[in-house]
């Protein structure tokens, strides 16, 4: 067989006059002829191959490249711009603030305008103005302020400075707003965004009246009996009040040293509101948290308080710790602060009626640094119970609330158990025996050079006999796992000590007895040491401070 047929039917590459004389040979030869075929066949059948190929090629590398051009002609294209829907017209069209000023447009048919609100954000197109689509939802940003007045799609609101704006507002929403709520306002056109929690409501929760009742409270039976009898008639019988030509009662301030119960009267004055309305909320004020920053502020949240407490379905018990707190018209440099702070607050609590269901109640061991305006009669005036320190009874009185039978009381090796009577007694005989016992705690001398011995009545209250029998009991607890025996009356007794000598501490600058102590001559201190008896003594723990 020729050397160029041979090549032929291998595939190899001819020139065209060698491969035109093979063919004519193959021709004459039936089996080279069918080998010849063959391999031509299959060289056809790698031509459609790769011209497959090279077309689904083409086919994307022409799509990658449309792809490319439509990408460039999106980056080319000028930006959309953002802007503020503030009003909608039967029409279609739409009153909206952007970059280029306030302007009416109208919409996209793909963009429903019907389902757009005052305030939401929408993308113009830049070459013809159409609102394009809606901004995609995220978190509203801007200024938060105080609403003054509703007067219907307009909102008066109040911001920094007590500075009073109207904007626009979606009706839905102006529906559900009313002085003093906080709302967010957009920085950049006058419209209302959403409402926003009341930050007061937050601070100073309206919650269910505290379980606390009078007779939960030690040592002050006839006062409680007292209060007991004219609340009761006061917020219960009100035709007995209108009959006899009185005014009702609105307030009552609760005055003492720390630690006495104030605190614990307004809870049970809640409480005992709640007994005959289950409805009743108790709204406890901080000191010091109504006060603002910035200018207005502390008034803005005076207002928003009462406005939270209008709000509330029943009866509302607002307890104002520390009354004095807010000062006195005229009593200071910065006296025209408080001369709008308590404005504010005399203007809430005279616009308080019946209907409201209010009852304030204050607090404050400093009664000569409230306004007198704020204690006259009609306002916190209406009634001023004095909470004194307690004295003998009375501490025997709490002290048997705290100590009871059920502790787990020390045994003695011949079996005998202390009783909380016992614990009791010998905790009030240490307190106030005239010799021995606590003793004098501080000897304070005074400008003309007397002497007063400050004694364990001069410093008890209800809060140190509760406090020291925690201590007691922790004491107690913590030998028991070490194989103690259960509480005993010298616990009690230590913890009081140990209490007392705490106070004195705390007492032992001129400067804060005289603001502290509640003694007739109290500014006249000049110079406070530690009694010789109580230096000496063996429970003493002022030595170890």
């Amino acid at each position: 067989m020729p050397d160029e047929l041979i090549q032929l039917i291998q595939g190899d590459v001819l020139e065209p006059e060698l491969e035109e004389q093979a063919l004519e040979k193959a021709i004459a030869d039936p089996k080279a002829l069918r080998l010849v075929s063959r391999r031509l066949l299959e060289d056809r059948r790698d031509l459609r191959l790769k011209l497959a190929k090279a077309r689904v090629a083409m086919r994307r590398a022409q799509a990658m490249q449309t792809r490319s051009e439509e990408r460039m002609q999106e980056l080319l294209q000028p930006p959309l711009q953002p802007a503020m829907v503030l009003r909608r017209f039967p029409s279609g069209r739409l009153d909206v603030a952007g970059h280029a000023g306030r302007q009416i447009v109208v919409s996209h048919p793909d963009l429903d305008a019907a389902t757009l609100r005052i305030g939401d954000e929408i993308w113009l197109d830049p070459g013809s103005g159409v609102a394009v689509a809606r901004a995609e939802a995220g978190p509203n940003l801007g200024r938060v302020a105080n609403v003054a007045e509703v007067l219907g799609d307009t909102v008066v609101v109040r911001t920094e400075g007590d500075e009073e704006q109207v904007m626009l507002c979606e009706p839905e929403l102006a529906r559900t707003l009313a002085s003093g709520d906080r709302v967010l306002v957009s920085g950049a056109v006058p419209c209302v965004l959403e409402g926003l929690p009341n930050e007061r409501a937050s601070v100073h929760l309206l919650r269910e009246a505290p379980q606390v009742r009078f007779e939960d409270i030690g040592g002050l039976d006839e006062l409680v009996d007292e209060v007991r009898s004219e609340l009761d008639l006061h917020l219960f019988h009100p035709e007995r009040v209108a009959a006899y030509q009185m005014k009702l009662m609105r307030g009552i301030t609760l005055v003492g040293p720390p630690g006495v119960g104030k605190t614990l009267f307004a809870s049970a004055i809640a409480r005992f509101l709640a007994d005959a309305a289950p409805d009743t909320l108790f709204l406890n004020v901080k000191p010091g948290s109504l006060r603002g920053a910035f200018y207005g502020q502390t008034e803005a949240r005076i207002q928003e308080l009462f406005a939270a407490a209008r709000r509330a379905p029943g009866k509302v018990v607002i307890f104002f710790d520390e009354l004095d707190s807010f000062g006195a018209r005229g009593s200071n440099v910065g006296h025209d602060i408080d001369d709008r702070v308590i404005g504010t607050l005399l203007a809430e609590i005279d616009g308080v009626d019946d209907s409201d269901g209010i009852f304030i109640v204050g607090a404050t061991n400093r009664l000569d640094l409230i306004d007198d305006a704020l204690i006259r009669h009609g306002r916190m005036g209406d009634r001023i119970v004095d909470i004194p320190r307690p004295g003998r009874e009375a501490t025997r009185a709490i002290l048997g609330r705290l100590l009871t039978d059920a502790l787990p009381w020390h045994v003695a090796e011949n079996g005998e158990r202390v009783t909380a009577e016992q614990a009791t007694a010998v905790a009030t005989s240490f307190l106030y025996t005239p010799a021995g016992g606590a003793g004098p705690i501080l000897q304070l001398t005074f400008a003309d050079g007397s002497q007063h011995e400050l004694r364990a009545r001069d410093l008890v209250s209800g809060a140190l006999l509760a406090s020291s029998v925690e201590r007691a009991k922790k004491s107690a607890a913590a030998r028991e796992l070490v194989g103690g025996a259960g509480l005993h009356p010298d616990d009690v007794v230590d913890a009081l000590d140990q209490a007392l000598a705490a106070e004195a501490r705390k007492l032992s600058d001129v400067h804060v007895a005289r603001r502290a102590l509640q003694l007739p001559r109290a500014g006249e201190i000049t110079r406070i040491d530690v009694p010789i008896e109580r230096q000496v003594g063996g429970l003493t723990r002022l030595r170890a401070a």
